[in-house]
């Protein structure tokens, strides 16, 4: 698969700075990949030149609303308001939700077309069955996502969507707990400030949502090694971990294949972006 030249960024902010570490983080060929807690979709739309087909589920309404206007209507490209941490990843129901099919009927799963009542509940047009989120993704990524969640059981929930082989690309924040903590969380003022002067600024999309994280970067550290066997953790210098992980094809993965998948993904991301690694 040909990969096209990511669009210019609307906004730049934290976030933003590490969409180049995920998007260069998709395997060669990548057929379906699923961007959870996708907000406004922008890198959903990135993600859109590096896969076949690529859905972005946000469990916001709005933020739902906002992607489908800005993207919905690419051939490759749905978006889904869901919550990953339903046990079977199906739609959101809620009063404020993004459409009713029955009164409305969209054009099609992710279009965002329909005009009537809102229920929360996207529908499949041609079978009539609430849309979930699925299984089988070639890729997986979240950014800024896991501190909203119970840490732990959204790894094993992603690591459920995943299919054998396939890659989760993970972006977090965690807490300074320690003096080197704090003193890695220092060096990167400087740099935030000359990114942000480069880029006209650092902004946040209207309307996403904001929490503070509750993990140190030493448990986020321990609990992703624990649940993703092989992974590959890096501390990164805006206030950001990384970790990158590839489900085996079937039973462990010996250390030979863990230490080339480990190699061939860093050597790929390490040039691209700064960071300090932990």
């Amino acid at each position: 698969m040909s990969r096209r030249t990511p669009q210019q960024d609307s906004y730049w902010n934290h976030n933003v700075h590490y969409h180049r570490l995920v998007l260069d983080a998709v395997p060669d060929g990548c057929g379906r990949a699923l961007d959870i807690g996708c907000g406004d979709g922008l890198l959903v739309r990135k993600l859109a030149g590096r896969a076949r087909e690529v859905t972005g589920v946000d469990r916001s309404a709005d933020m739902i609303r906002v992607a489908r206007e800005h993207g919905g209507r690419s051939p490759n490209i749905a978006f889904l308001r869901a919550d990953l941490m339903t046990p079977d990843g199906g739609a959101v129901r809620g009063a404020t939700g993004i459409r009713d099919a029955a009164t409305s009927p969209p054009a099609g799963p992710g279009t965002g077309s329909g005009t009537g009542h809102d229920t929360g509940i996207d529908i499949d047009p041609e079978s009539g069955t609430d849309l979930g989120i699925g299984t089988g993704y070639d890729f997986i990524s979240a950014v800024a996502v896991l501190h909203h969640l119970d840490f732990a059981a959204a790894l094993d929930r992603m690591t459920g969507l995943l299919a054998p082989g396939g890659r989760l690309v993970l972006i977090g924040l965690a807490n300074n707990r320690t003096p080197l903590d704090w003193l890695i969380s220092a060096a990167g003022v400087p740099a935030a400030r000359i990114l942000a002067r480069r880029h006209g600024g650092k902004t946040d999309p209207p309307g996403m949502p904001v929490q503070d994280p509750g993990m140190a970067w030493n448990q986020v550290r321990r609990v992703a090694r624990e649940r993703l066997p092989g992974c590959r953790f890096r501390r990164h210098l805006l206030w950001r971990y990384s970790v990158v992980w590839v489900k085996p094809q079937g039973g462990p993965v010996d250390s030979a294949t863990e230490n080339r998948i480990n190699r061939r993904t860093r050597n790929r991301i390490a040039c691209r972006i700064t960071g300090t690694e932990q």
